[in-house]
C-alpha cells in the first residue's frame, strides 16, 4: 500500500493542478470534485463537503473556505507549502479486479471508501502544534482534501494524450495549518508524518484487507 509524501511544490502548482489550471485532459475526468476530510474539518464544520473551484486557495491563504473567516497567519512562503502532497494507492491487482468485474465493483468501493476514512482516523493522531519556545506539543485537527482518482492522469510528462491506466489512488492533501480544540488555526508539526510512512502505509493495508 504505498504511501508518499512530499513536501512542497513551486508556485503554489498542487494548487493549479487540482484548480485544473495545469492540465486539460480530456480522454477522462480525472480532476473530479474532491472532499474536505480529517478532524480539522470536522471542527470546522465542512467534514465530507465538496471542494468548490477557489477553495483550496482560500484555505491555503488561511481563509475559512467556505465563510471566508479568517483563521491563521499566513505562511511566509507563499502557497508553495501550504500542503503536503500525499498520495495513497492500492495494490494494482485491486484496481484491475474493481475495472474488470463489474459484479465486484460495488463491494470494492465500499472497501476502498472504508479504507479511506479509517487511514483519516489512523492520521489524525499524528496532528500535533506547538505551543512554546521549548518544542512542547499538543493535539491539533488535520485539515485534508481529498481527491479519489480511478486511472492515471491522461497525459504524459510532455502533456500529450495517453489512454489512462486503471489505478485508484487518493490524493490527500494535507493543510499546513490545523485546527485546534478553540476552533483556531494553528501551525501543524509535520515530522510525524514523514517518520510515519511506512507505519501508515501498513496500516492501510490492514483495513483494505479487513474491508468495510
Amino acid at each position: 500500500f504505498p504511501v508518499t509524501i512530499k513536501a512542497k511544490g513551486k508556485g503554489g502548482s498542487v494548487i493549479k493542478y487540482f484548480e485544473k489550471k495545469e492540465f486539460n485532459a480530456s480522454i477522462v475526468d480525472y480532476f473530479n470534485l474532491g472532499e474536505w476530510k480529517g478532524k480539522g474539518a470536522e471542527r470546522m464544520g465542512i467534514l465530507n463537503q465538496p471542494i468548490l473551484e477557489g477553495e483550496l486557495e482560500k484555505w491555503a491563504k488561511t481563509f475559512h473556505p467556505k465563510t471566508g473567516e479568517k483563521l491563521g497567519k499566513s505562511s511566509k512562503n507563499g502557497l508553495d507549502d501550504a500542503y503536503l502532497q500525499t498520495v495513497f494507492s492500492p495494490p494494482k491487482d485491486f484496481s484491475l479486479i474493481y475495472f474488470l468485474d463489474t459484479n465486484l465493483q460495488k463491494e470494492l468501493e465500499e472497501d476502498w471508501n472504508y479504507t479511506l476514512d479509517k487511514m483519516h482516523e489512523f492520521i489524525d493522531q499524528f496532528g500535533e502544534t506547538r505551543v512554546d519556545s521549548f518544542n512542547n506539543l499538543e493535539e491539533i485537527g488535520i485539515v485534508t482534501a481529498q481527491f479519489k482518482h480511478e486511472t492515471a492522469r491522461a497525459t504524459d510528462k510532455n502533456g500529450k494524450e495517453i489512454r489512462p491506466d486503471p489505478q485508484l489512488h487518493a490524493h490527500m492533501l494535507k493543510s499546513r495549518l490545523g485546527i485546534d480544540k478553540d476552533g483556531k488555526g494553528r501551525k501543524l508539526e509535520n515530522r510525524k508524518l514523514f517518520f510515519n510512512q511506512l507505519v501508515i502505509g501498513t496500516y492501510g493495508r490492514a483495513a483494505i484487507v479487513t474491508g468495510k
